[in-house]
């Protein structure tokens, strides 16, 4: 299932799917809301950290967030 940012808390693992490849991914930071733009932090398997930035007016440019992994 697609989430968006509202959906998500810290602690809880997600996926970013895109071009055939699963990230998996851990928030770090409750993701804070300005309008329609939302922000938050997260980690990868390999312990870096990434800032994700997801505008609702530009949905079809934002990450593609999962539940689970999109491709086998």
């Amino acid at each position: 299932m697609r989430l968006h940012p509202k959906d998500i808390k810290v602690g809880d693992t997600f996926y970013e799917c895109e071009r055939g490849m699963n990230a998996k991914m851990v928030c770090e930071s409750n993701p804070a809301n300005d309008g329609d733009e939302w922000t938050f932090d997260a980690t990868n398997e390999q312990g870096r950290s990434v800032n994700y930035f997801y505008k609702d007016s530009a949905e079809a440019y934002a990450p593609r967030l999962y539940d689970s992994p999109q491709y086998a």
